[in-house]
């Protein structure tokens, strides 16, 4: 997090100067993690692309956490033919794996960066519901939940001041979990297909495809240095 707030201080060059003279040149001095093939800093773009990683993560998880809250919240308080409506629809959403479920989002709404941090929240969202819906049927059967029902209190009322207070546990619990995991290795694949599939990062040169190389994440710079280093020791 700090990286990513002073990747302006820390990163010795501008991520997108490019210098093809030096294409490709080994660690040094004035270039630490070597240079990409279009010459381009290779430990500037891994400084700036912590930004991206972590936009990423925060904006996926906050709105798949909010979201699933909210779903959590109406059918473990209201249940019924609500609850049985939403959790069906939940759980089709579960039973599709999350890599293909995301890229079947993405390749319907306009591609870019912000779609498909919504594709990775929506493959969320089902997960934390569930688990909310099951602390909300357990807490609204408490004795504090059915006194403020004696004394005239409305659902909204219950649910802010009684309910939700008590499950938060589990939902910050979910919250830093899928964090962790969106931002390195849980959803790193993930994140992969799904950006190359919207172009905001720079695919390997095999794919021949051509992508916009204003974003940058700390993974694929990875993998830029990762190539460099294979090309100079070999």
């Amino acid at each position: 997090m700090f990286t990513a707030i002073f990747a302006d201080v820390l990163a010795p060059y501008d991520p997108l100067f490019t210098r093809p003279e030096i294409r490709l040149a080994p660690p040094s001095w004035q270039h630490p993690f070597g240079t990409d093939d279009i010459g381009r800093d290779v430990l500037s773009r891994i400084i700036y692309g912590t930004r991206l990683s972590l936009w990423v993560g925060l904006l996926a998880v906050g709105i798949g956490t909010v979201a699933g809250t909210l779903i959590g919240l109406i059918c473990g308080y209201w249940e019924g033919w609500l609850d049985l409506g939403l959790q069906r629809v939940m759980d089709a959403l579960m039973t599709i794996p999350g890599l293909i479920l995301a890229l079947a989002i993405v390749s319907v709404l306009t591609p870019n960066t912000t779609n498909a941090m919504l594709a990775i929240a929506i493959v969320i969202i089902p997960g934390n519901s569930r688990i909310v819906r099951g602390a909300v049927l357990s807490a609204k059967q408490n004795p504090y939940v059915e006194a403020a029902r004696a004394l005239g209190c409305g659902h909204l009322r219950i649910i802010a001041s009684h309910i939700l207070p008590n499950v938060t546990a589990p939902i910050l619990i979910i919250a830093s979990i899928w964090l962790g995991n969106a931002i390195f290795p849980g959803l790193q694949s993930l994140w992969r297909c799904v950006a190359r599939c919207v172009g905001s990062q720079t695919p390997r040169s095999e794919l021949k495809v051509h992508c916009r190389p204003v974003s940058i994440s700390s993974s694929l710079a990875s993998r830029i240095l990762q190539k460099a280093l294979d090309i100079w020791l070999h």
